[in-house]
């Protein structure tokens, strides 16, 4: 399948009647699947995961808003079922603090390399220095995850979304929920987003997958004023190198 402009993930997996929801307005939608949520489907459902398409998040957010302790087997479990066929791999970071987050992700990183894409988590205090920190993980390779509170990401997501373009690199942006948001990312140039919203609540499913077919289907069709159109050939860039076995010339099917 191709993306034309930004990929829509929601949590995986949505329960049935948001997941029919979502492919009514738009087949394109990705799933984020983690330590978290591997129990929240059967067996049954499990095909939808390869059918759409999946990025493997870390959890590591979820199990401290339940003051938990990282899930390093549940992680394990998951790289060793999911990781080679994941669109890419979050590194696991900690919560509120960057310095840790580095050393966390740097054992990671050691254990995962070569498995799969990578991403390290950019959050609050990554941007100090001019970004010197996370460039060091850009240079390595690593796509970025933007973590981070809401002031974060208002006011450095554009220069991560910039530093991942000009370095080929996806940049990934998490907790989007609102069609104003999800209008943010596509403003922004990001690769991706997700949210979980849209797998738990129907008119949230419902309204954000008519607006991201909107997106596909008319916005980026529209000839600017005082200039051709011409297509971003980041968002191709970016599917032939992180997406698996997807490199056909099959379109996204828009309803």
């Amino acid at each position: 399948m191709k993306y034309k402009t930004l990929v829509p993930y929601t949590s995986a997996l949505p329960n049935a009647e948001n997941q029919k929801i979502l492919d009514q307005y738009f087949l394109g939608w990705r799933f984020v699947l983690s330590p978290a949520s591997i129990r929240s489907f059967g067996k049954n459902r499990e095909h939808i995961l390869y059918s759409h398409g999946y990025g493997l998040d870390n959890g590591a957010y979820s199990y401290w808003k339940r003051d938990l302790p990282f899930p390093t087997e549940r992680f394990l479990m998951c790289i060793e079922k999911y990781g080679d066929k994941a669109d890419w791999i979050v590194l696991p970071d900690v919560i509120q603090n960057w310095v840790e987050t580095q050393e966390f992700s740097e054992h990671w990183y050691n254990k995962l390399k070569g498995i799969n894409n990578l991403l390290i988590v950019a959050q609050n205090g990554c941007e100090e220095n001019n970004y010197k920190d996370l460039k060091k993980w850009v240079e390595r390779g690593c796509g970025i995850f933007v973590g981070g509170d809401d002031d974060f990401k208002a006011n450095h997501s554009k220069q991560i979304v910039d530093m991942c373009r000009k370095n080929n690199l996806i940049c990934h942006i998490g907790r989007v929920n609102s069609i104003k948001r999800m209008e943010w990312c596509h403003e922004i140039g990001a690769f991706s987003f997700d949210g979980s919203g849209m797998a738990r609540f129907r008119e949230q499913a419902r309204s954000m997958s008519r607006h991201v077919a909107w997106i596909h289907k008319g916005k980026i069709n529209q000839l600017p004023l005082f200039s051709e159109w011409s297509e971003d050939k980041y968002y191709q860039t970016m599917q032939n190198k992180y997406f698996k076995g997807e490199q056909d010339e099959q379109s996204i099917k828009i309803i």
